[in-house]
């Protein structure tokens, strides 16, 4: 919770969790609690939700929550938008690191890997980031290297080289949102377009 200019606003980052998946009575239950933090007269609470499409169903469900609520939709992030700030943003990272970056790290096709692993989704894009950076520190190196990132996405999806956006050649092939969450018999579905 944040207060800005005498407003309070409460912030609920995976919403969707609060609704999908749960039944009619406890959606209704969330969906009012929202509605009242909203309304109350002596201390009214702006909402900012988060989430995947599956939020909608939720803002959707009611017609006086989506009165109250404006939608905006953050496009998937890409280099072409949002190369250079994705840059900036992993140079802050590592310089607060004390790790100095290998030449392959800082230029602009590993920063097209990095966004391709975090399924052009700013928030993953941060935490892969920051897990090559971990990778590094852990390892007590004193340089940054694509090793570093490729053994912490290894290790957080359990995917061989060919699947690693980090290694793979033709990286842009691999598709990162089914490589969390699969078995190894699933190696061959892992191409986009397959």
């Amino acid at each position: 919770m944040f207060t800005c200019a005498q407003n309070s606003f409460l912030c609920i980052d995976e919403a969707q969790d609060l609704y999908i998946n749960k039944g009619n009575k406890t959606r209704n239950d969330v969906v009012n609690t929202l509605k009242a933090l909203m309304n109350d007269r002596d201390w009214p609470v702006g909402l900012v939700l988060s989430g995947t499409h599956d939020l909608l169903e939720m803002i959707n469900s009611d017609a006086q929550l989506r009165k109250r609520l404006h939608v905006t939709h953050l496009n998937p992030v890409s280099w072409v938008s949002h190369g250079g700030g994705v840059s900036q943003i992993l140079a802050g990272l590592i310089a607060k690191s004390g790790l100095l970056p290998t030449e392959q790290v800082q230029v602009g096709e590993f920063y097209k890997r990095l966004m391709h692993a975090g399924a052009n989704e700013f928030g993953l894009i941060i935490e892969m980031s920051l897990d090559g950076i971990e990778e590094a520190l852990y390892s007590n190196d004193s340089q940054l290297t694509v090793d570093h990132f490729a053994d912490s996405f290894r290790r957080k999806t359990g995917c061989i080289p060919a699947f690693n956006p980090f290694l793979a050649e033709d990286f842009q092939r691999i598709d990162v949102r089914k490589i969390i969450g699969r078995d190894a018999s699933q190696d061959s579905r892992l191409l986009e377009g397959d």
